[in-house]
């Protein structure tokens, strides 16, 4: 291992004090790459994987991380001379470049086939398998984290891919089988948790939670539509809602709202109170669905 990074260390020292060192850019950006790789195989192959080794994963993964959110933003915000050349075949071949900079190109085609781009994002950041996934190199770093702290989190972290719901129960999937789940605290967004009753589209969630969650066999923390609660739609009620329901005045003030449109359709007990300080928050086109949500079931109850 150490011999390997003394090559590496001496490789580039050499490049970087000839004066011609980076003539060719491309063989010794190559040769980096797999001095690299070969570092990282022969420490896994050789080292005992204890706490230095724990450590050392560690700070690699989290660098990785970092490098692949990196390569990403540079698509975005460097390579892209247009917005008129999304979708185009100079769009696509720099799309082939990001995933052959992380290489990741092979394990791509192999998985997916066809380059899209948001094809290309969901696998460098959200794939569990490959090993410079953004999402594949938080949980080894998380795992790392915890070896080296010889800690137990105390509770199972797990992603929608680790549950299956079966006659309507939740259950989690291991190596022994499957075990019940009763309770799950919640950090996933709620049009994302189920992609059968909500976001088809979603790769978070797990197929069928709702079902469970109404048949009463699971309880989730920070429950589904929970979030409500955070719509700017709420801020000019807070105060008035406080009131009522907790018969106490707001400790921070509430910040105004351009919301509602028409103020004076309001019930005389169900006017927002005016803010005392300068914060503005604006609502944007669901505020007719909100209205007619607020006068037909929400007002009348709280009023």
């Amino acid at each position: 291992m150490w011999l390997q990074l003394n090559r590496f260390f001496l490789m580039v020292k050499s490049a970087a004090e000839s004066p011609g060192g980076l003539e060719n850019p491309q063989g010794f950006f190559e040769a980096v790459k797999q001095a690299s790789h070969l570092f990282t195989g022969v420490s896994d192959a050789t080292m005992g994987q204890g706490e230095a080794w724990h450590f050392a994963r560690l700070g690699r993964m989290l660098e990785r991380a970092d490098k692949t959110s990196r390569i990403l933003d540079v698509k975005y915000f460097l390579l892209l001379r247009s917005t008129d050349d999304v979708g185009t075949p100079f769009d696509g071949l720099q799309w082939a470049a990001v995933l052959r900079s992380a290489s990741a190109f092979e394990m791509y085609r192999k998985r997916h086939g066809r380059i899209s781009p948001k094809g290309v994002v969901d696998f460098l950041m959200l794939d569990r398998e490959f090993p410079r996934a953004i999402q594949f190199c938080l949980r080894a770093a998380r795992d790392s984290l915890h070896a080296i702290s010889g800690t137990p989190l105390g509770f199972t972290l797990v992603e929608g891919g680790d549950l299956t719901v079966r006659d309507r129960r939740v259950w989690l999937k291991t190596l022994e089988g499957l075990r019940p789940v009763d309770v799950i605290l919640r950090l996933v967004a709620d049009a994302f948790c189920d992609p059968l009753a909500l976001r088809g589209d979603s790769l978070l969630g797990v197929p069928g939670l709702v079902e469970a969650t109404r048949a009463g066999r699971l309880s989730v923390a920070n429950a589904l539509g929970s979030g409500l609660e955070e719509s700017p739609a709420f801020l000019p009620f807070l105060p008035a809602l406080a009131t009522h329901l907790l018969g106490e005045e707001l400790r921070l003030c509430s910040s105004g709202s351009g919301w509602p449109p028409n103020p004076q359709a309001l019930p005389p007990n169900a006017m927002p109170c005016r803010p005392t300080c300068s914060c503005f928050s604006s609502l944007g086109g669901v505020s007719d669905l909100l209205t007619h949500v607020y006068f037909s079931q929400v007002l009348p109850r709280v009023s």
